[in-house]
């Protein structure tokens, strides 16, 4: 789940560059707390009944480990809320589509000027919009 965590926070810090919009950073946090807090609640009681010598492979435990079942259990539920309120936040962004502004969505941003137009050997410099703040490669003919 550490990777899921990785994933969902690469997407939002580049959701503005992939899909042009912003995403409420408050909701943002929530959603990654209640998720980060969903995860360890989730596999922290299942170490904690490993190293109580509880067997992995059991589909059936004892009555004793029965509230680390049960605190799983509600630690998957939070897991899960976290990532429907990620999802929600995504989504409510496209709908209300609140275009990036900021003094990192210049012209003559570093994303822009990066490998998606650099890779290409016949690109000599690029024509860069003021109203859109969109940039376009001109090619050598």
């Amino acid at each position: 789940m550490g990777a899921v965590l990785g994933i969902l926070v690469g997407l939002i810090l580049y959701w503005r560059v992939l899909v042009g919009v912003v995403v409420n950073a408050i909701k943002a946090t929530v959603a990654f707390i209640v998720f980060y807090l969903g995860v360890n609640i989730t596999f922290f009681p299942i170490h904690s009944s490993g190293t109580s010598t509880l067997p992995r492979k059991y589909s059936d435990c004892p009555d004793e480990f029965l509230t680390y079942n049960s605190i799983s259990s509600v630690g998957a539920i939070y897991s899960l809320l976290g990532f429907i309120l990620f999802k929600l936040n995504l989504f409510v962004s496209l709908i209300t589509f609140i275009p990036r502004l900021a003094t990192q969505d210049l012209p003559n941003s570093i994303e822009k000027l990066s490998i998606y137009w650099t890779s290409h050997s016949n690109v000599v410099e690029l024509y860069c919009n003021t109203h859109t703040g969109m940039c376009y490669p001109t090619y050598i003919s």
